[in-house]
């Protein structure tokens, strides 16, 4: 879908909603002062606004969304491996740097 043929840029939606989800969530921190005080009386409009342009975009593209799932689970060994390794690696991992009494850094 290209902008140059007259389409709308899809893209636009899932960055429109990150905009607006960034907004929505800095218009009250907890850990620090505001960056976008002034937003305040309209957080609860940007957060929905923010919700909603990610579903939209989901459901834009999802066609893209359904092949690319139908891809990564073509082939169940992989995934089997894979979730075997990866905490096998991790346990590996953590008792390597842990050995001895030191504190694991996290």
């Amino acid at each position: 879908m290209s902008y140059i043929r007259g389409e709308f840029p899809l893209w636009a939606v899932g960055y429109g909603s990150i905009a607006l989800l960034y907004a929505a969530g800095e218009t009250q921190r907890r850990d620090k002062l505001p960056r976008l005080p002034e937003l305040k009386p309209i957080q609860f409009p940007l957060l929905i606004g923010g919700v909603a342009l990610l579903a939209l975009w989901f459901v834009l593209f999802r066609v893209r969304i359904v092949q690319n799932l139908q891809v990564i689970f073509a082939d169940p060994l992989i995934i089997l491996v894979g979730s075997v390794t990866v905490p096998v690696v991790a346990y590996i991992l953590v008792r390597w740097y842990t050995r001895g009494g030191k504190t694991a850094i996290v």
